[in-house]
This record gives C-alpha cells, structure tokens and sequence, in this order.
C-alpha cells in the first residue's frame, strides 16, 4: 500500500448537514468522515489511520474509532463519528 492510498483528501471537502468533513480512500474504499472527534474536537485529519485495522486515531486524546462503523473503539468515552461510505450512498453510519 502506497501511502497516498489512505491519504485524506483535501480537494473534496464538503460541509455535510453541518458537520465538517474529509474524504479518505482506504484500501480502494471512499469515505467521508466527519473532521472532529466528538471528545474534544480533535482534527481527525491529522489522525493516525491504520489502514490494517481500518481505524483512526485522534492526534489530541488519542481516542480510536472504527472506520467501518464510526464507533469508538477505545479512549475517553465520547460516541461515535459520522462516516459514510461514498461508493454505497446507502451505508451512513451516525452518532
């Protein structure tokens, strides 16, 4: 995997339902992701993104989310984050 793979991509930033975005191909897969972490607004753009695991970490608190579901799957408890799949416009997952 090249690193540009699972690069955000800044040129397809939208604003959805209020909510600030990013777009993020992983593994062939087009996500939008909303920005912030619900804990403390952490930019999730600048996170860590295990392409493996199919997870973001956010770069403030650490907190790790699934980039299948949006669920929080470790750090302080704050929900889950917004992700939609942009190949399946049917798949949106929502805190």
């Amino acid at each position: 995997m090249t690193p540009s793979s699972c690069a955000p991509e800044a040129d397809d930033e939208l604003d959805w339902g209020g909510v600030e975005t990013f777009d993020l191909v992983l593994q062939g897969q087009r996500l939008r992701i909303s920005r912030r972490c619900p804990h403390r607004a952490g930019r999730l753009d600048y996170g860590v993104v295990n392409a493996d695991k199919r997870t973001v970490t956010c770069p403030l608190h650490f907190s790790v989310f699934s980039l299948d579901t949006g669920e929080q799957l470790s750090g302080s408890p704050c929900g889950r984050i917004q992700i939609s799949r942009l190949d399946d416009p049917i798949a949106i997952f929502k805190p």
